[in-house]
C-alpha cells in the first residue's frame, strides 16, 4: 500500500472517529433528556404505558446509529437458517454466541432491520457495559446487566429473576437477548477447553462452553409452558449463530469505528425451537444448551474450513409438531437511508430545541435579577 493511501486511510479513520463521538454525543444526550421531561408520564399508572411507547421508539432511533455506522463502513449481514419473521411479535429468547464487542453493534443492526422489534427487546449483557454510549439507553430501558465471577454469581441470578418478574414480564418486551458463553472466544477458549476436559463436557473450538445458570434462570421465571398466569411468556428459543470472515481475527468495535478493515459480510445463521423442546429440569437444561453449542461448533468449523455455512434443517424431537419453516439463503439485511436522515434530524433537532430553552431559560432569569 502506498504512503498516500495509508495516510488517506487514516485521514478517513479520524473523521469517522470524530463524527462517530458527535453522533454519540447528541443521540445519547437528546434520549436522557427527553426520558427525564418524560418522567411525569411514570408518576400514574394510567401514563405509564405512553412513557414506555415513547421511550422504546427513543431506544429504537438510537440504537439506528450503531447500523449507521456498519453500514456505511460497508460491513453488511447475510441472514441464513430458519426464517423468523414469523416470531419478531412473540416473546423468544434469542441466545447467541460471543466473539468480539462488534457481535452488539451487528446484532442491533440487524433487530432495527425489522419493524418494532429493537423498541420491543431486552439484553442480557455484561454489567461492565454499563458505562459505554450504549450501555447508558441500555439503562434507560430497563436492560438487564449481570455480573461475572464466582463472588457475584448468586446476588446476580437472584437480581436476574427479580428483573424478569418486575421488568421484563410487566413491560412486555418481545425477544431477550443473552450470550450464553459469557465472554469473548479468544479471551477464554484455553480455559473453557480446560474446564470441559476436567468435568467431561464437549470441548469446544470455535465457541466457548456455554455457562447455564443465567439460561436456566431465564427458563425457570419466564418460559410459558411452566406457568398459567396468562402473561407474555417465553414461547420460542432462537439460536443464533455468528460467523465472521476470520475466527482468529474477528471483527472488532474498533473496526466498526475507524472502518479500516475492507468491506465484508457477517453471516447470521438461526435456528429456532418450541420452548416445549427445552427441559425443565438442571440437567436436562445443560444437556441441551451444550448440545446445540456443540452443533454449533460443528457448523462453524465447517464454514471455516470450507467459507460455506451448512445448511443442515433444524432438528425437533418426533413428539414435537413443528411446521415446515422457509429456509433463509443468504438474505442481506438492507438498511433505510431515509431512517438515517430522520433520525439524526430528530436528535439534532431535539439539541436545537433544548439549548434555546435552556438559553432562554437563563436569560430571563438574568434579565429579572438584574432588573
Amino acid at each position: 500500500m502506498s504512503e498516500s493511501r495509508s495516510w488517506k486511510l487514516l485521514l478517513r479513520a479520524a473523521i469517522r472517529y470524530v463524527l462517530i463521538t458527535i453522533n454519540t454525543l447528541y443521540a445519547n444526550l437528546s434520549y436522557v433528556i427527553w426520558l427525564t421531561l418524560l418522567q411525569p408520564l411514570t408518576w400514574w399508572p394510567n401514563t405509564e404505558k405512553l412513557y414506555w411507547k415513547i421511550e422504546g421508539l427513543l431506544y429504537q432511533n438510537n440504537c439506528s446509529f450503531f447500523s449507521f455506522w456498519t453500514y456505511n463502513a460497508g460491513y453488511h449481514i447475510v441472514e441464513l437458517g430458519d426464517d423468523i419473521s414469523g416470531l419478531l411479535g412473540e416473546p423468544c429468547l434469542l441466545m447467541v454466541n460471543h466473539q468480539s464487542m462488534a457481535d452488539v453493534p451487528l446484532l442491533v443492526s440487524a433487530f432495527n432491520s425489522r419493524h418494532n422489534l429493537s423498541n420491543n427487546l431486552s439484553w442480557i449483557i455484561y454489567a461492565g457495559f454499563k458505562h459505554t454510549n450504549f450501555g447508558i439507553i441500555c439503562s434507560g430501558h430497563k436492560d438487564f446487566f449481570i455480573d461475572v465471577g464466582k463472588k457475584k454469581r448468586d446476588a446476580s441470578l437472584a437480581n436476574l429473576e427479580i428483573h424478569l418478574r418486575d421488568v421484563y414480564l410487566p413491560l412486555k418486551r418481545h425477544w431477550l437477548t443473552i450470550f450464553p458463553e459469557g465472554d469473548f472466544l479468544l479471551r477464554c477458549r484455553s480455559s473453557s477447553q480446560d474446564y470441559a476436559k476436567k468435568n467431561g463436557y464437549p470441548v469446544l473450538e470455535n465457541c466457548l462452553l456455554p455457562r447455564v445458570a443465567a439460561v436456566r434462570t431465564v427458563l425457570e421465571n419466564a418460559r410459558a409452558d411452566s406457568h398459567t398466569d396468562g402473561g407474555d411468556r417465553l414461547k420460542y428459543v432462537i439460536d443464533l449463530t455468528i460467523a465472521y470472515t476470520d475466527i482468529n481475527n474477528p471483527m472488532s468495535f474498533n473496526t466498526i469505528l475507524n472502518g479500516l478493515k475492507p468491506p465484508c459480510e457477517t453471516v447470521f445463521h438461526y435456528r429456532k425451537y418450541y420452548i416445549e423442546e427445552v427441559p425443565r429440569d438442571e440437567e436436562g437444561i445443560s444437556a441441551w444448551l451444550f448440545e446445540r453449542y456443540r452443533e454449533k461448533d460443528q457448523m462453524l468449523a465447517e464454514y471455516y474450513r470450507t467459507g460455506v455455512f451448512p445448511e443442515t434443517p433444524t432438528q425437533h424431537p418426533d413428539h414435537i409438531k413443528h411446521p415446515n419453516t422457509y429456509r433463509l439463503k443468504g438474505y442481506k439485511i438492507k438498511e433505510c437511508n431515509w431512517q438515517y436522515l430522520i433520525n439524526h434530524s430528530f436528535c439534532i433537532l431535539s439539541m436545537t430545541a433544548f439549548y434555546w430553552m435552556c438559553y432562554s431559560s437563563y436569560s430571563y432569569l438574568v434579565a429579572k435579577i438584574y432588573s
